[in-house]
């Protein structure tokens, strides 16, 4: 039971600000509040990675640009997710190391089971409910992140998400490369609204309301956040989103066979196999942008040509985000 539990409804659909809400919250909340925080948002089309996830490997960069959706690298760890202005954020905030993912959770299904509806979850933390042919999909899936003195879970929930583009962009392109990051577990999503029609956003959160009252003395609604102002600037940072990408192998096919570049926070750190026509001093230390691609365009332009569709695209991307956000 909490003292006071304060509900933040963001009125911002950018996500890199959301973010810095979230982490402001984080950094503000102490464990002598005996407090809960929960900030609601909703999000313009995006992709947002894990922590340690590789964006070569996991989402379509051309296709994300093609219909400006942007790309974000969170704080905390797990796999990739799709949102869109029908998929509702959360994110339970506390005063403690010992993240509320079981407070949190419990407080997002009793919310759904005051709306009708009967949600279970897995080991993995996922919450579901059975399609009307008996399946059990996943609709809302989570995080969480862990300091000295604070923490925080947070997740989505399907509403009424567009999974067409959400299959669109999720699909990996790039199965043959060996990487260190956290690959996103694929499932079997539903929305909300094909099991109840009339269900909205507004009516999640109103019950979510109602719920939060019996695990606090006190609730208080809020409609202004504050962003933390310098990790929203570092979060549309390519340094962030694009260079802080793990440590991979990414084949490549030569006329000689297959070269293996070796990259880490997108830059080459060795190169193997067929390597004989190859001088690795013009790749070794290299970060993977366009500046290296036009650099080794004249001598290995079909090297080049692959850099470039599988990399550069990010960095277009990136680059597109932080001028429009």
């Amino acid at each position: 039971m909490f003292k006071k539990t304060n509900i933040y409804f963001s009125q911002s659909r950018d996500p890199y600000k959301n973010l810095a809400i979230e982490n402001y919250l984080l950094n503000k909340v102490s464990a002598k509040e005996e407090q809960l925080y929960i900030l609601i948002w909703v999000n313009d089309p995006c992709i947002v990675m894990g922590r340690f996830q590789n964006p070569i490997i996991e989402c379509d960069p051309k296709l994300m640009l093609q219909n400006k959706t942007k790309l974000v690298r969170r704080q905390s760890g797990g796999g990739c997710v799709y949102h869109d202005h029908n998929n509702l954020n959360f994110s339970f905030i506390i005063g403690s190391k010992n993240h509320p993912g079981k407070i949190g959770q419990r407080m997002i299904i009793d919310s759904l089971e005051n709306l009708g509806l009967s949600p279970i979850t897995n080991k993995r933390g996922d919450i579901l409910l059975k399609d009307i042919d008996d399946i059990i999909k996943k609709f809302s899936g989570s995080a969480y992140k862990q300091k000295k003195d604070s923490s925080f879970y947070h997740g989505t929930i399907l509403v009424d998400t567009d999974l067409i583009a959400l299959n669109k962009y999720l699909i990996p392109k790039n199965l043959d490369i060996k990487s260190k990051s956290i690959d996103s577990v694929r499932s079997k999503v539903i929305n909300l609204k094909k099991l109840q029609k009339d269900i909205s956003i507004d009516k999640i959160v109103s019950s979510l309301t109602k719920v939060a009252e019996n695990y606090s003395d006190s609730v208080y609604v809020m409609s202004d956040c504050i962003h933390d102002q310098e990790y929203y600037e570092w979060l549309k940072n390519i340094e962030w989103i694009y260079f802080e990408t793990p440590k991979f192998i990414f084949p490549i096919e030569s006329t000689s066979g297959i070269i293996n570049f070796t990259i880490n926070k997108m830059k080459i750190v060795d190169v193997e196999g067929a390597i004989e026509n190859l001088d690795q001093k013009d790749f070794l230390d290299q970060r993977v942008d366009t500046n290296f691609v036009q650099k080794i365009y004249e001598k290995y332009p079909n090297i080049a040509k692959v850099f470039s569709d599988k990399f550069v695209a990010f960095e277009k991307l990136v680059g597109h985000a932080a001028t429009t956000s």
